[in-house]
């Protein structure tokens, strides 16, 4: 397991470790932002963010076109290429936060699936909770605590029914665990 998943880490650190060898350092960090690929990334919306990857010339032209309205940014020679892009990035985002600043996360997703521009939301913790999925999966249970019931989460583990039984007090099962050590 471990080595498979060693052998995905590698694949996805392709280019930083390319780099390394043969640029003689790694790229700068970008967080969420794709370190050679631009526009890429959580963008903040009116309402949120949304997360896009502009991945060739034409998904970039019809990001211009179709989800940013402003068509004459796919001839700015700023941002001719991927790689110009790229270097241009801080003036490029600023663009792009500038226009989605004035729509809703749903709005520009909907753009994006119309111009075929890969994109996912970025949800927080909050937003995740209140997702309707996992409700409408049966995920949710109550599970009984000294304090009272608290909802919880059953883990995703396909066919078999997940045991979710109370939560022991404290020292509830202890004088039992003991007695088996001492046997």
């Amino acid at each position: 397991m471990e080595v498979a998943l060693f052998d995905c880490l590698a694949e996805w650190m392709t280019v930083p470790l390319y780099g390394q060898i043969y640029g003689g350092s790694a790229p700068l960090r970008t967080g969420m932002r794709h370190n050679t690929i631009a526009p890429y990334g959580p963008y903040r919306c009116a309402d949120g963010h949304v997360t896009l990857g502009v991945q060739n010339e034409r998904q970039w032209a019809a990001l211009c076109e179709i989800v940013l309205e402003r068509p004459e940014l796919v001839a700015d020679a700023r941002f001719a290429t991927n790689e110009l892009r790229s270097k241009a990035r801080a003036e490029l985002e600023a663009i792009i936060e500038e226009i989605f600043a004035t729509v809703t996360r749903g709005e520009v997703e909907t753009k994006l699936a119309a111009a075929d521009v890969p994109f996912g939301g970025l949800s927080s913790v909050a937003d995740v909770v209140a997702h309707p999925q996992l409700a409408s999966r049966g995920r949710w249970t109550e599970v009984a605590t000294p304090s009272g019931p608290v909802r919880a989460l059953k883990p995703p583990i396909g066919a078999v029914e997940a045991r979710m039984g109370a939560v022991p007090a404290l020292d509830e099962h202890g004088a039992a665990i003991r007695a088996e050590l001492v046997r």
